[in-house]
């Protein structure tokens, strides 16, 4: 049999899809056991969703854009371990507005600096041309909803102190998403959790909207973290950060 040439590519595109998807899940091994609780915020379209599910964790997922929300569910239809969520997260809940990035929609976000200053701002393919207004609560209202989870997923394009300002109590583990350009922000987010607990930390890399192992052997302490970070500064990195709050 001779595949034709988009045959071809469509095979190779999903192989490297498979390989991705395999390394992923490979990686979140370092937290999810089976049965465990994650908590998916910014799930988008369920992506990492997927990924802890394969991880037979049970999962809740987190997304505010209803165009979103409308794919995970079809997704997950007959999945009962997860439930599905159409509200954003914040320091208190309430009513806020989401800026909606309708052609990429994985940039949509609830805050004007992220708009403003991050490596998208200037980009003349992205525009945030509508807002919709989304239905708020708290990290704390979901732990009290749903219990402790084992590991909390946070990517919210440039809001992340805003999500875990609704935090006040420990999990084993959880990541926030980072750019080198609000590296202050990462920094602010690592004085916050540390008045929760002691913590310890790494962070990874992102590859097509993806990160599969740590930068650093083992778990270090913030300062290690900001001061490997700080060196790379301006050479447009981005990840994401991990933390392990200590026993």
């Amino acid at each position: 049999m001779i595949l034709k040439p988009n045959c071809f590519g469509n095979v190779m595109n999903a192989l490297a899809n498979f390989k991705k998807r395999r390394q992923a899940i490979s990686f979140y091994r370092n937290f999810i056991n089976s049965g465990d609780l994650c908590f998916d915020i910014g799930a988008n379209v369920g992506d990492k969703s997927d990924i802890f599910r394969r991880l037979n964790a049970k999962v809740v997922a987190v997304e505010p854009q209803p165009l979103c929300v409308g794919r995970i569910k079809e997704r997950f239809q007959y999945d009962k371990n997860i439930e599905i969520l159409n509200v954003a997260l914040g320091r208190k809940s309430g009513v806020d507005e989401m800026y909606v990035c309708s052609n990429i929609n994985v940039l949509s976000t609830m805050s004007k600096k992220w708009i403003e200053h991050s490596r998208f701002s200037s980009n003349n393919k992205v525009k945030w041309d509508d807002k919709i207004k989304v239905s708020v609560t708290t990290l704390d209202e979901l732990i009290e909803r749903f219990g402790v989870p084992k590991f909390c997923k946070i990517d919210v394009e440039g809001f992340e102190i805003e999500v875990l300002l609704g935090l006040t109590k420990r999990m084993k583990y959880l990541s926030f998403e980072f750019m080198d350009e609000f590296l202050d922000d990462a920094l602010e987010i690592f004085l916050m959790l540390e008045k929760i607990g002691n913590i310890k930390s790494n962070y990874s890399l992102r590859e097509d909207f993806d990160s599969r192992s740590f930068c650093l052997r083992g778990w270090r302490s913030s300062f290690d973290v900001m001061k490997e970070l700080k060196s790379l500064k301006d050479k447009k990195i981005w990840g994401d950060i991990y933390i392990m709050f200590e026993e």
